[in-house]
């Protein structure tokens, strides 16, 4: 019996910046160690399903046919979607955003509704701060900037969404804000280094023990 562990996002799940492969090659290899001691007959395969400057728009576009693909009974998918970094983007010459807020919280009421319907457990991870001494603008990219108010401020409605639908979220942004967060980035000030992979692969496997997925 194969389980599916699918793992949706942008550059961060990707593992930009990491070059171990990112926080879902380190979560991959906890898995790997550790699921044969539930059921020796279950084996888990983890997929990295990250596409960088995705935003949860363009992860709608191909959601449900990416979701499908691995899917031979609902049963045997369970999800990991990270979205949002992106969508709190500012266009320094406007200052707009790249998705407006109330079309963020749609798309990921959608995306949680996508989900629900093919039967998958699911669960939302949220974001990383970001060094903002480096973010206004971008070092690689002057069109573009982001700020930590934005980014709380989408977590929080990501969770929000998550709570109205009865979804789990994985908090990341106030605990990380607590910590020397700087040190867990790469030198674009937005994605996370070695040690912030470690941190996030930390977080959602604290997240997979406790919920015993990998007892089955």
């Amino acid at each position: 019996m194969t389980k599916n562990i699918l793992c949706f996002g942008d550059s961060i799940i990707y593992g930009y910046g990491d070059l171990e492969g990112g926080w879902v090659a380190r979560l991959r290899k906890r898995i790997d160690l550790n699921s044969p001691e539930s059921d020796p007959q279950v084996f888990f395969m983890t997929y990295n399903l990250g596409i960088p400057s995705d935003t949860s728009r363009r992860l709608m576009d191909r959601f449900e046919l990416e979701l499908a693909a691995y899917t031979r009974d609902p049963a045997d998918n369970y999800l990991i979607i990270s979205i949002g970094t992106n969508d709190a983007i500012r266009n320094t010459s406007d200052k707009s955003l790249w998705t407006e807020l109330p079309q963020y919280k749609a798309n990921i009421t959608a995306l949680i509704n996508q989900a629900q319907a093919a039967g998958a457990p699911v669960v939302f991870l949220g974001n990383m701060p970001v060094d903002e001494t480096k973010t206004h603008p971008y070092v690689y990219d002057a069109t573009i900037e982001s700020s930590n108010h934005d980014i709380k401020t989408y977590e929080l409605t990501a969770q929000q969404a998550c709570k109205e639908n009865d979804v789990d979220f994985i908090p990341v942004f106030e605990k990380a804000i607590q910590t020397d967060y700087p040190s867990m980035l790469s030198g674009d000030g937005v994605h996370p280094n070695a040690k912030g992979h470690a941190y996030l692969a930390g977080l959602a496997w604290e997240y997979i023990n406790g919920q015993k997925w990998l007892r089955v």
